[in-house]
């Protein structure tokens, strides 16, 4: 039962982060109206960097996404101890979310270095 539970866990936020992936790559609002995407004052600059942060952060959500739903398929087929689930549930995450809030203000200063 307790795995079912986790496994639900993943699937819920494997779902949280495919949803923001679609938005942000397919739906996001076009330059320079800020209401629905990736909200730094690094990306309102300028289309371009609004589109790829934005781009950029839908792809790892993503990635986030099938991570998590294949977490869930493993965890759902693998009898591992709840501790241990629960302790990779967190630190799949914290990467997560992490990764979709550092990694493109990394991506953006890194391609656009000159301007």
């Amino acid at each position: 039962m307790a795995n079912l539970f986790i496994c639900f866990l993943y699937v819920l936020e494997g779902v949280i982060f495919g949803v923001l992936g679609f938005v942000l790559k397919r739906k996001r609002s076009e330059f320079p109206d800020f209401r629905v995407g990736y909200h730094d004052e690094r990306f309102m600059n300028d289309k371009d960097r609004w589109d790829y942060a934005n781009r950029v952060t839908g792809n790892i959500c993503l990635v986030s996404f099938m991570v998590f739903v294949v977490a869930a398929v493993v965890v759902y087929c693998c009898k591992v101890a709840l501790g241990t689930n629960l302790a990779v549930f967190f630190a799949l995450s914290l990467l997560a979310i992490l990764g979709a809030l550092l990694l493109p203000i990394a991506l953006v200063k890194r391609k656009f270095q000159g301007s």
